[in-house]
């Protein structure tokens, strides 16, 4: 049940970001928000209890279907920041986090759901039982590292380097460079407990070993290449997806790209 929820929650916040940008289009159109109601720091107020929430919560899992949940939190939080801020800069990171939701979280997310269905836990200290077994299928998530790290030119980079700019104020927006300075922390943290696991061992070359079936190793193998080629290709591209998040935010702040 609680890994339904999970899933729930996944899904669902996806679904709401895009309903939350097209109620704000539809009723404040040019203005996107608060310009006729000054509920900005309200709003960045309740995003960072969010992004220090899910970063405290996320610093103590040690689950991957855990560790997806308060991600998402986390990203959400930073996405109700950036439109808060109302500005070209703060809206291009929210691109940008949005992006890094839907690749980068959701290819935790079906890892997490194959280490659960498979191995009967999603513990990342048992990785290792996939990196001995089925090394193909966990060399993507090697490769996930450097984004979930928030590397140079990496999706997460770009969201917080925008976000930066966007809140380089002496008002109340700059607190969210504490946030975001504590929540990349936390990422690190991430990325170091990934890789030691994957340098784990069992103490037999064959515990707790799974065989798929032919269909189910060629679902997942071509899940997470796909989702992997994508996210390298956002960031390969970034000349591209600076565009597309300049387009982004010129639709929320006026009527016409």
């Amino acid at each position: 049940s609680n890994y339904i929820s999970i899933d729930s929650l996944f899904i669902k916040t996806n679904v709401g970001i895009f309903i939350i940008l097209k109620f704000l289009y539809f009723f404040f159109g040019s203005n996107l928000l608060f310009t006729r109601f000054d509920f900005a720091p309200l709003f960045i107020f309740f995003a960072l209890l969010l992004i220090f929430y899910s970063a405290i919560k996320l610093y103590q899992q040690r689950h991957l279907k855990s560790i997806t949940v308060y991600l998402c939190l986390n990203n959400l939080g930073f996405v109700i920041a950036c439109l808060a801020l109302q500005n070209i800069e703060s809206l291009q990171a929210a691109f940008f986090y949005i992006l890094n939701f839907s690749l980068v979280n959701l290819m935790l997310f079906i890892f997490a759901t194959f280490l659960k269905r498979y191995f009967k836990t999603s513990s990342i200290n048992k990785i290792w039982l996939i990196r001995q077994n089925h090394f193909l299928l966990v060399l993507p998530l090697k490769m996930l590292i450097f984004f979930i790290a928030a590397f140079p030119l990496t999706i997460l980079f770009f969201a917080n380097w925008y976000l930066v700019y966007a809140s380089f104020t002496i008002d109340f927006a700059a607190f969210l460079l504490v946030g975001l300075i504590i929540s990349n922390f936390v990422h690190v943290t991430l990325a170091i407990k990934l890789i030691a696991s994957f340098f784990k061992r069992g103490s037999h070359p064959f515990e707790n070993m799974v065989v798929l079936n032919t269909k189910e190793y060629g679902f997942y193998l071509a899940s997470f290449w796909f989702l992997i080629a994508t996210i390298y290709l956002a960031s390969i591209a970034s000349n591209l997806t600076s565009s597309l998040s300049l387009r982004f935010a010129t639709f929320l702040l006026s009527n016409s790209i």
